[in-house]
């Protein structure tokens, strides 16, 4: 594991000025996979915290408004790693929350049905039977109030994989 983004040695004082400025400070580890893991502190399920013009930020989403740009309206910074604590602009991504629910059951961290779900096991039958009977994407998702990606994960297995 490298280290990187310190800027020269411990000052005596935190770190102020611009984002970026803050983010080197505090530094991270380059891991074997890539990943920029943030060195400073960390909330409860991993992600960085940093403290920007008197609020407590996330790293991993004032990484991306410095180093990719504007987080878009509406949407998250997700992790291309599943690594709560990098920091890597290659690492992340702005998306819905579905595709970040699609992302974790994708990587096996969740698969059981959750009570804020639009689906469960059975809409999620209807649905494979649906696509098998000739309905697009965009019918089925229209139906069940979800997206086209949603389906299409469904569809192909890659989501709702413990629904026979």
């Amino acid at each position: 594991m490298r280290r990187a983004g310190r800027l020269g040695e411990w000052p005596l004082r935190k770190a102020s000025g611009p984002p970026e400025d803050r983010l080197r400070w505090h530094g991270w580890d380059i891991t074997s996979s890539g990943c920029w893991e943030w060195r400073g502190v960390r909330s409860g399920k991993g992600y960085g915290n940093v403290h920007l013009d008197g609020k407590l930020r996330i790293a991993h989403r004032v990484a991306y408004e410095v180093w990719i740009g504007p987080i878009p309206e509406g949407l998250n910074v997700l992790h291309r790693c599943n690594n709560p604590p990098c920091i890597n602009p290659a690492h992340l991504r702005a998306g819905t929350q579905a595709d970040n629910m699609d992302d974790r059951a994708l990587a096996g961290h969740y698969k059981g049905e959750h009570v804020k779900h639009k689906l469960d096991a059975d809409k999620v039958r209807q649905i494979r039977t649906m696509r098998e009977a000739g309905e697009t994407y965009a019918q089925i998702a229209s139906k069940f109030g979800v997206t086209e990606p949603t389906i299409g994960h469904i569809v192909r297995g890659r989501t709702w994989t413990h629904v026979k």
